[in-house]
């Protein structure tokens, strides 16, 4: 807990510390910069040559959160969906744009499929904000919040306290005001 955290914060000598204290390090399971990607990532994305059957192609909906989209080949990771499939992103500021580069289009082995909120857009959506309170307002739209809450509430004891966003500040339709309880209507 709050020792760890302290013992932690004291640098090399700190971390070495929390080693001999609980026989090793604990490792994320994530992949560092210069890492190499695990080879489900490889075979998911149709990366690998052993790959059989990658999910991008058959991807219905792709939402991507919290993530600068810069470093490869994650930043690419837009592009390996179908064209009609709808893309949203879910983050603070926005991210993987088309850079309506050459260069960058020779590269990637075509045009750049980055996301395209402009006028032309027909498949992009950006919800600029917190990616809780994106999820969040997804959810709601979707009629699943009451189950969002209960899987978050078993996987990590609840949502974490924070101010709530004013109302539509996700770039998502403002929630319309509660109509009275009745009886839904079926036909």
């Amino acid at each position: 807990g709050a020792a760890a955290a302290e013992e932690g914060a004291e640098g090399e000598e700190g971390w070495r510390k929390l080693r001999d204290k609980y026989g090793g390090l604990v490792k994320p399971d994530i992949v560092f910069f210069g890492e190499q990607l695990p080879q489900r990532f490889l075979d998911l994305t149709g990366l690998s040559q052993k790959c059989g059957d990658p999910d991008f192609p058959v991807c219905d909906l792709l939402i991507v959160m919290g993530t600068s989209l810069v470093v490869r080949p994650f930043c690419n990771l837009v592009s390996f969906v179908n064209d009609d499939c709808p893309r949203l992103l879910v983050n603070r500021a926005r991210a993987g744009e088309c850079r309506h580069n050459p260069i960058a289009a020779l590269l990637s082995g075509g045009a750049d499929k980055g996301f395209k909120f402009d006028a032309g857009n027909y498949r992009d959506a950006l919800c600029l904000g917190d990616c809780d309170d994106g999820v969040k307002e997804l959810a709601r739209l979707c009629g699943w919040e009451a189950d969002l809450d209960k899987l978050v509430q078993e996987g990590r004891g609840g949502w974490p306290e924070r101010a709530a966003p004013p109302a539509g500040a996700h770039g998502l339709p403002a929630p319309a005001p509660e109509p009275p309880k009745a009886k839904p209507k079926i036909g």
